[in-house]
């Protein structure tokens, strides 16, 4: 049985992937989107991770590739931490992160069904549940927008779930056993990708205390019904002391109608120590649950925390970290999607699963209000800073206001909705709900969107936009007729019926919002082919990062959420952009548009120094002193006359160059003088001169330098991060915890 489950979750998998069965080395992109994260961060890192693996022999810590250099091992996208992500580094990126995607899909549909089956919905309703979740529009165009570590870590949420409803059932000997391996869990998502961390640990944290809530409630009422019989045998003599401390008090007490409230009393104070020692058992197991958490995710968290404080995005304002809030005119696409709409503002979970939760919401379903109140919540504070909610959550949750794009939190709410979902089909799978009410809700909700589609027509709005409501209220008519028929038959056919509505609601909209294209074209890029050699820049994006990879060559630009304040502050005197707004682009680019003129003005000396000899353009650049060399394939490409190696004397004699990787550099130079590296400084550098360790200076508060006495020398610069390996070590002892923690279970 649970192998035809996984089954149908792999199968359909291929549904929401169907455009890549035709070109499985394709890229997925949104349909409106001229670029990909995939092939900006993640494909690239891919390349230079197997190149330093295969070339220097070296799993990269220090990232030379973009930026002019940043510490790789702590950036979240590096992917170093994710053991599936190794694939990538084997395989041809594309295909691998293509079957990682695919292989997410079915694992977290699948989760989902065991997490509803753990909840008490029955097993056909529950693949319901499962399809909703793994075809969710939202994570399926995230993909195309190329943010799969994200969606990756998204369908890592039922798991947790499920391992905190089993450390909730836990109360006996094992419970804090079980509490680590939630809290391993809930870490793994972290080394995923950070940016879901703290809404799945808010989540699971909300959902723990629900469920031993839940549970205690149940224990009560049991409790209450047997009162006068829990406990006795080991309650009498105490009542036979009370019995005896009323008579001393002169108080009547004919033992037969005394002694039945006694025992009464004594046992509902029995029951309310152990509740009282229940919850303090609970918040135990929180507390193991959060610090297990914390030590599996150190390895990246520490040295990312070290990285952030010294970046760009250390002081974001709470104007910068929602200035993505969801609008409120997306709020009616909850009843229809805007096909080909861009996924960070897409609310629509599906016609047919609203409908279902509408039932739920309706039905005398257990537990139906914590769901309702994770899609509140969820809704509330994706509009951002348009409610004072989530100004208060960020001041609240150290952490949460980087974040940045307050939307992606609906992932939470169309979880909860397809919980809701199979909530309400088992309630008609079941008989818990009239027939008649299901009609009156399908009928209004039909007739909504129908007006609001209406509207659209009526203010002349795309026709897409009126087509998509008209084809959502098709659906919950459809939904309505099966409906009848599963609460009357309940067969597996209704559930597959039901299935297919999922799949054909679902499948419109993805198919709409995902389209494959061919992977980057490699060629045209010859430069700096060797690790060492000196960089290039571009201010228009015209040395794609997955090209430059792929080229060996070393950029001076680059996109990456995290940027080092000193490097932006440096490249912003040296090519005459702005500091202002936080940006993910260095150069930042008007409104996004790499093709955007934005005023560049070279300071060649500055950008000499970090050894930046060329700068290719999409348009051409005049005035500035340097040297117009060609224009090719639509490229204009200039030499900077000022260029420095990309390590000199300032004594004037030439440095050689022994050994250039990215976690060692070993040059021989001559003294006395400075000798200067164009790298930047960072803390975990390190440097020995003929052996012997030596201070680092910084050199125009960026660059790496150090003294050199006379004669020649051998220097050598080695990346030993303390953060990281502070990480390392804690991350270590909290695996060999979790493993010995399972050996013993």
């Amino acid at each position: 049985m649970t192998a035809a489950i996984a089954f149908i979750f792999l199968f359909s998998g291929l549904i929401w992937l169907a455009p890549l069965i035709g070109d499985p080395s394709g890229v997925l992109y949104w349909r409106g989107g001229a670029y990909s994260d995939l092939l900006i961060s993640h494909w690239p890192n891919a390349a230079f991770v197997r190149r330093s693996l295969i070339e220097w022999g070296q799993v990269p810590l220090w990232n030379p590739m973009i930026l002019s250099g940043a510490p790789f091992a702590a950036d979240p996208l590096s992917g170093l931490f994710y053991p599936p992500n190794w694939l990538a580094f084997v395989l041809n990126p594309g295909v691998a992160f293509n079957l990682l995607a695919w292989l997410h899909i079915a694992w977290g549909g699948f989760g989902m069904w065991k997490l509803a089956r753990s909840l008490g919905i029955t097993s056909g309703p529950a693949i319901v549940t499962g399809l909703a979740f793994a075809g969710m529009p939202k994570l399926i165009g995230h993909l195309g927008l190329g943010h799969v570590s994200l969606v990756f870590a998204v369908y890592w949420t039922p798991w947790v779930l499920l391992a905190f409803e089993a450390a909730v059932r836990e109360m006996n000997g094992r419970r804090l056993a079980s509490a680590a391996l939630a809290g391993g869990a809930l870490g793994l998502v972290f080394l995923i990708d950070p940016r879901w961390y703290l809404p799945s640990a808010l989540l699971s944290g909300a959902f723990a205390v629900w469920r031993f809530a839940h549970s205690q409630r149940a224990v009560t009422e049991d409790g209450g019904k047997n009162a006068t019989t829990a406990g006795l045998e080991v309650s009498t003599p105490g009542l036979q002391a009370r019995g005896r401390e009323l008579q001393f008090e002169g108080r009547e007490d004919s033992g037969a109608e005394r002694l039945p409230a006694l025992e009464r009393s004594q046992s509902e104070g029995n029951l309310t120590w152990e509740r009282g020692m229940k919850w303090k058992r609970a918040a135990s197991s929180l507390i193991v649950a959060g610090f297990m958490s914390l030590s599996i995710s150190a390895v990246l968290a520490i040295p990312m925390g070290e990285f952030l404080s010294l970046s760009t995005r250390a002081n974001l304002s709470l104007t910068d970290s929602t200035a993505l809030g969801l609008p409120p005119a997306y709020l009616p696409n909850v009843l229809a999607p805007e096909y080909a709409g861009w996924p960070e503002w897409q609310v629509y979970a599906g016609a047919g699963v609203l409908f279902l939760a509408l039932i739920a919401l309706s039905s005398r379903a257990p537990g139906k209000w914590f769901w309702v109140g994770v899609v509140t919540v969820s809704f509330v504070l994706a509009l951002g800073d348009l409610t004072p909610v989530y100004g208060l959550v960020s001041g609240l949750v150290p952490g949460f206001g980087q974040l940045r794009v307050p939307p992606r939190i609906l992932f939470l709410s169309s979880f909860a909705l397809a919980m809701l979902a199979g909530m309400g089909l088992d309630e008609v799978i079941n008989g818990g709900i009239d027939l008649k009410k299901i009609r009156i809700i399908g009928g209004a909700l039909a007739c909504i969107t129908l007006a609001l589609g209406l509207g659209y027509w009526i203010r002349n709005q795309a026709a897409l936009r009126t087509a998509a409501y008209v084809v959502s209220a098709a659906l919950v008519g459809l939904s309505v007729i099966w409906t009848g028929i599963s609460a009357r038959r309940r067969s597996r056919w209704s559930i597959a019926g039901w299935c297919l509505l999922i799949v054909l609601d679902l499948g419109l909209v993805n198919l709409a919002t995902v389209e494959v294209r061919p992977g980057p074209d490699l060629a045209g890029l010859s430069a700096g082919a060797e690790a060492g050699n000196q960089r290039a820049f571009s201010p228009s994006f015209s040395l794609p990062q997955p090209n430059a990879a792929a080229a060996g060559m070393e950029l001076a630009d680059g996109i990456n959420p995290l940027q080092l304040a000193s490097y932006s502050a440096y490249m912003s005197r040296a090519t005459g952009f702005s500091q202002g707004e936080y940006s993910v682009t260095l150069p930042p680019f008007p409104e996004g548009d790499p093709q955007v003129e934005w005023g560049f003005n070279p300071d060649l000396t500055l950008m000499g120094k970090l050894s930046i000899s060329q700068v290719v353009s999409a348009y051409p650049i005049t005035e500035t002193g340097l040297e117009f060399e060609r224009r090719e394939n639509g490229r204009y490409y200039y030499r900077n006359p000022q260029a420095r190696p990309r390590a000199w004397a300032e004594a004037g004699e030439p440095v050689e160059v022994l050994e250039w990787t990215p976690n060692r550099i070993l040059l021989r130079a001559a003294g006395p003088g400075r000798l200067v590296l164009s790298e930047v400084a960072y803390p975990g550098w390190e440097v020995e001169i003929d052996g012997d360790r030596a201070a680092l200076d910084e050199y125009e508060g960026l660059l790496r330098a150090v003294q050199l006495g006379s004669g020649e020398h051998e220097v050598e610069f080695n990346f030993r991060s303390k953060s990281l390996m502070a990480g390392a070590l804690v991350t270590l002892l909290g695996l060999i915890l979790l493993a010995s923690i399972s050996i013993r279970r």
